[in-house]
């Protein structure tokens, strides 16, 4: 690698832009249907995300976004008019932080498995629409046709990203044992930050499209259980901020015949103490997390 981590978990995009200044604690419930060929675990973090959408929803509200396609057509000496109506729903919220750790009941209906999540959490209203940054997680490649989130024990990962504004960027993975390892800034970046340019593709993880004398860390995912689930945490400002207070990882570990260095780390609670600090002083953060799933076999 050049360091290493066992990761995967949910998949909440969290928009971050301009907010109103008020905070307020908001709850939700969700009741999501299992398909055949979906582990428990992805269906309790399904479950899970839907419900601080849910939350969101019945706190903020939902803004429908819909556009209509006319195309008038000629057959047969007859005129014909095709409307096509698109819409899209978007909640007016995002979720901060957990105030509690959410609470998920398994049931069975009809041979089907259901998964009730109950979700507790400090959320605040999106007033103004977020920079529409792009950020594809990549596996064993660096081109945009390697976007996945199904890794294995071993596999490369890259993270592909580009903003329409400079800005600064941060990268963070949050494993199942609640520890949280910094991917970005590298290692070897003396101030903490690492500044992006307006409008340029970024492979990041890549020693290959590192800039002449910049710093570049490696990563390669490992599993220990059968599936493990992580989140990885891209945050952007265009404002300067500087990572969180972390450490060198205490261990290493094994894959095949080398040993490869964990990133620096920090515990879950010191993490989403840091972020929802940022997030309050800079209303223009925005936060996207992306859910991995890595498997041993």
């Amino acid at each position: 690698m050049a360091r290493k981590i066992v990761i995967i978990l949910l998949t909440l995009v969290f928009p971050a832009s301009l907010f109103a200044q008020s905070e307020r604690r908001v709850e939700g419930e969700y009741t999501y249907y299992t398909p055949q060929d979906v582990s428990l675990e992805s269906a309790r973090a399904t479950a899970i995300e839907q419900a601080r959408i849910q939350a969101l929803a019945n706190e903020f509200g939902t803004l429908i976004e819909q556009t209509t396609y006319t195309r008038q057509q000629n057959e047969n000496g007859n005129s014909y008019v095709n409307m096509l109506a698109l819409g899209e729903s978007t909640v007016k919220g995002e979720w901060l932080k957990d105030t509690r750790d959410p609470v998920t009941e398994v049931s069975y209906e009809e041979d089907f498995l259901m998964v009730t999540a109950h979700v507790w959490g400090l959320a605040r209203e999106i007033v103004s629409v977020p920079v529409d940054i792009s950020v594809k997680v990549l596996k064993n490649g660096t081109l945009s046709r390697f976007e996945d989130d199904q890794f294995r024990n071993g596999d490369d990962i890259y993270l592909s990203f580009q903003s329409p504004t400079q800005g600064y960027l941060a990268v963070y993975l949050m494993d199942d044992k609640g520890d949280a390892y910094c991917f970005l800034p590298y290692a070897g970046d003396p101030d903490g930050m690492f500044e992006v340019k307006a409008n340029k593709p970024y492979v990041l993880f890549s020693t290959n499209h590192a800039e002449n004398g910049e710093a570049c860390d490696e990563y390669v995912l490992t599993c220990e259980k059968n599936l493990e689930r992580d989140m990885l945490y891209v945050i952007f400002s265009p404002n300067p901020f500087v990572k969180a207070n972390d450490t060198s990882a205490p261990m290493k570990v094994k894959v095949g015949k080398e040993e490869l260095e964990l990133p620096r780390y920090l515990s879950y609670k010191d993490f989403q103490r840091w972020l929802l600090r940022n997030r309050r002083l800079d209303k223009k953060m925005q936060v996207v997390v992306k859910p991995i799933e890595i498997s041993k076999e």
